[in-house]
């Protein structure tokens, strides 16, 4: 089994291991263990196989209370699959990878929990199969429009069929936006934290200097909060030998 490191964290492209010869093949779909090391969440929930005619386009949607992790795959056909980080939190907030999925490569992608997903079919027809950790709530659905300006994603076609439902959702900024924040807001308050830091203190270990840029928002507030006053690293970040370790961190 061949893993694939994204360019949005948490999101893996994983291509499964097979076995051919001139009747066909056989292919290891799924192994718990294996899996659960390179980083998929289990257990699985629920299982649905989506169908959808060439040229729809599904998405961007996630769940927004109870984010739900997916690991998706197509037994008939092909799509375009996209994973969107819309995280406002996140400095990658905005970020996407898009992956071509068929029933001949076999490839498997993970969207983990509050990444927002979608897919185009380029095929006739396409089936495709979502493992989630958490089970599906419509009411909870949310998304970001699939032609967004901002994140740009190259999609195989140019007019999709698009739901009524899919059609409404915002656009990013709108998101982020909603949620009290501006895209890219977490990595400005890294930058600033970082500049702080250099006037207000001789050295700054290297290793703080990547934690920084590593945590989200609100502990960055925290820290931020803690520096008018300080006099010792110590005094913002703790004990130096756990900095960060245990926080929420992308």
């Amino acid at each position: 089994m061949n893993v694939v490191d994204t360019a949005v964290p948490g999101v893996l492209i994983i291509e499964p291991e097979d076995s051919a010869d001139e009747y066909g093949y056989v292919v290891d779909a799924f192994d718990f263990e294996r899996y659960r090391r390179v980083g998929v969440r289990m257990p699985f929930l629920q299982i649905n196989h989506v169908r959808a005619k060439g040229n729809v386009l599904r998405g961007l949607t996630f769940q927004r209370n109870n984010p739900q992790g997916r690991l998706v795959r197509v037994t008939r056909g092909a799509v375009y699959a996209v994973v969107v980080d819309v995280d406002p939190y996140s400095a990658g907030c905005g970020a996407y990878v898009g992956v071509e999925l068929n029933d001949e490569n076999c490839r498997q992608l993970w969207v983990p929990a509050g990444a927002a997903h979608g897919f185009c079919v380029i095929s006739d027809v396409a089936d495709l199969e979502y493992q989630c950790d958490e089970p599906n709530d419509p009411a909870d659905v949310a998304g970001v429009i699939w032609n967004d300006s901002t994140v740009a994603i190259p999609w195989p076609t140019r007019n999709p069929l698009v739901s009524v439902a899919d059609a409404k959702h915002p656009t990013l900024l709108e998101h982020v936006t909603a949620a009290g924040f501006e895209v890219g807001y977490s990595e400005q308050l890294a930058e600033r934290l970082d500049e702080l830091l250099k006037e207000r203190f001789d050295v700054v270990p290297y290793f703080i200097r990547t934690r920084i840029r590593a945590v989200k928002r609100r502990q960055l507030e925290v820290w931020l909060d803690r520096l008018d006053g300080a006099t010792r690293l110590e005094d913002v970040f703790g004990r130096m030998d756990s900095l960060g370790f245990g926080m929420a961190h992308r």
